[in-house]
């Protein structure tokens, strides 16, 4: 029996797989696990205790899961959220069920064990002179910079590499072992060909010369290039010239990985989440085009890194496999982001489409929380500011990365005058610097979170409950960071704008607003009238 034959009668037996369907609260087990698991059991439980969210968003890295070769990988971290939803479903059974959606993240994740069997380090060829990798090689020093506020070179597989596929496969084989089938298993995302997150990029920014390193200040486009050289030249394991300065490579192994999520992973929601950063090498590659039906992705930047994403959308909404719901989403929204190419618009543009069978379904995740950082998620205008967009008056933007005082905090030395002006609400107070600015005079979390909803729900049939227009594309879930969900619980109501009007509200409002109208576009239920329970404390 092939696969796909398994997971069809998989689906049509008496297991109804669940869907992502409404609020959904992020918890990266790896920002927040603790040595006492109960504090992150009672952090689940709180959690699935407000009435907006729908479910738990557990991103975890592969190397946590299952750090000690041929050992059993430890589930305890994702066992305890599976206990919690349980727990909740059955104390609540008139109510719709909470379910759980998974981001395992290989890449920079995966295990020092399975580093060690992804070999040689293909470093070599990056010193000068050019050194022998001695063979085919298998992973690279990258910077880790996605998000994170200290950048490190990490060792990072190749996404084409076969070992580090193989390896791979063999953990999701054992993940779906143990969650497929359990009726709170709702989405998995598709990762491999990847670096930081479940996101289509891979590292390409310049290496700071700070980093000791015989590549340092290396472009990590040109590194790649490198890499591409060296595998597909002639003579090389693969010989296709074809291959070199192209993300190709990159498309073939994003389709292994999806065919691989489709065989192991019956009768599941899958999602492939774009990023708008895969390699844009210097020229145009003949067999690059935008597939049709996906123009629109790509108005504003026709460049290989949206030919190369559509490609890999297209491949996937399209395939043959039977038994798994397919999904899209992004995972950078913010409301400064206008929902255009890759974003909002990418993902609309296939929920839109009523032709696929079964419908694609749609969703997005906040870039970062309201509740900590208001002004970089909320604010319409981008924060920090980018050249040539600076407000009047800022000549510059600098950062505080190279300020001892202040590592972690990028942000502290921005001028006030690079402030925009949509992100200030009162007085100064004479500061100076973004890091003397009054809380109280940005941006409030409310606010920012009324205005994410208004990005993300522009172009639905939701969009007039947010100050927009409606359109015909329907979305089916939203990812919001769990310290949001907690500060709902108990930040009262405040004053915020609404166009041109001013309403008193309260983040929980705001989030019960967003999970009726996921709710009104996907036939859901609507979210219960009861009271979120605060979250314990240490979160």
């Amino acid at each position: 029996m092939s696969a796909a034959s398994a997971q069809t009668n998989l689906c049509i037996g008496d297991f109804i797989p669940a869907k992502p369907l409404g609020l959904y609260a992020i918890v990266n087990i790896d920002s927040v696990k603790q040595p006492l698991l109960p504090d992150l059991s009672a952090l689940y439980a709180s959690l699935l205790s407000n009435p907006a969210v729908s479910g738990l968003s557990l991103v975890v890295q592969w190397s946590t899961l299952n750090d000690t070769e041929g050992a059993v990988p430890d589930w305890t971290y994702l066992d305890e959220a599976f206990d919690q939803v349980s727990i909740w479903n059955g104390n609540n059974p008139s109510a719709p069920a909470k379910t759980i959606q998974l981001t395992v993240t290989p890449g920079f994740g995966t295990p020092a064990w399975a580093l060690d069997q992804i070999l040689p380090s293909c470093d070599a060829l990056f010193q000068a002179p050019q050194g022998d990798p001695g063979g085919p090689c298998g992973q690279a020093d990258f910077l880790d910079s996605e998000g994170m506020a200290k950048p490190a070179l990490l060792p990072l597989p190749l996404p084409w590499n076969s070992t580090y596929q193989g390896l791979w496969q063999t953990f999701l084989k054992a993940l779906a072992t143990k969650y497929v089938g359990n009726s709170a298993f709702a989405s998995i995302a598709v990762a491999g060909p990847t670096a930081t997150s479940a996101e289509m990029i891979l590292p390409t920014t310049v290496i700071p010369a700070t980093f000791e390193a015989p590549f340092g200040g290396l472009n990590q486009t040109g590194m790649w290039s490198t890499l591409l050289a060296s595998q597909y030249s002639d003579g090389a394991n693969y010989s296709n010239p074809a291959y070199q300065n192209s993300d190709l490579a990159i498309i073939d192994a994003w389709n292994t990985a999806t065919e691989m999520y489709e065989n192991v992973f019956a009768c599941t929601t899958l999602i492939v989440t774009s990023g708008d950063g895969l390699p844009n090498f210097p020229s145009p590659h003949p067999k690059y085009h935008i597939p049709t039906g996906f123009t629109a992705d790509c108005l504003a930047k026709r460049d290989m890194d949206c030919a190369a994403e559509t490609t890999i959308e297209s491949d996937f909404v399209t395939s043959s496999a039977s038994g798994n719901f397919m999904a899209t989403q992004t995972s950078g929204l913010e409301a400064s982001r206008p929902p255009v190419d890759m974003g909002m618009a990418g993902v609309e543009l296939l929920t839109a489409n009523t032709s696929y069978s079964p419908r694609i379904l749609g969703g997005a995740g906040f870039n970062t929380s309201v509740a900590n950082d208001p002004v970089k998620e909320g604010c319409f205008s981008p924060f920090p500011p980018k050249p040539p967009n600076l407000p009047m008056g800022c000549t510059s933007v600098p950062t505080c990365s190279s300020n001892p005082a202040y590592p972690n905090d990028p942000e502290w030395c921005i001028p006030v005058a690079c402030i925009p002006a949509d992100c200030i609400t009162g007085p100064l107070d004479g500061a100076t610097i973004f890091g003397e600015v009054p809380t109280t005079s940005l941006i409030s979390p409310e606010q920012a979170l009324y205005n994410v909803l208004q990005t993300y729900f522009k172009g639905t049939p939701e969009s007039s409950a947010y100050g927009g227009t409606n359109g015909t594309a329907p979305l089916y879930f939203l990812q919001i960071y769990y310290a949001d969900v907690c500060y709902a619980a108990t930040a009262p109501p405040v004053s915020i704008k609404e166009g041109r009007h001013s309403v008193t509200t309260s983040a929980q409002d705001l989030l019960v607003m967003a999970a009726k109208s996921l709710s009104a576009m996907t036939g859901a239920p609507p979210p219960a009238a009861t009271a979120p329970a605060s979250c314990p404390s240490g979160f």
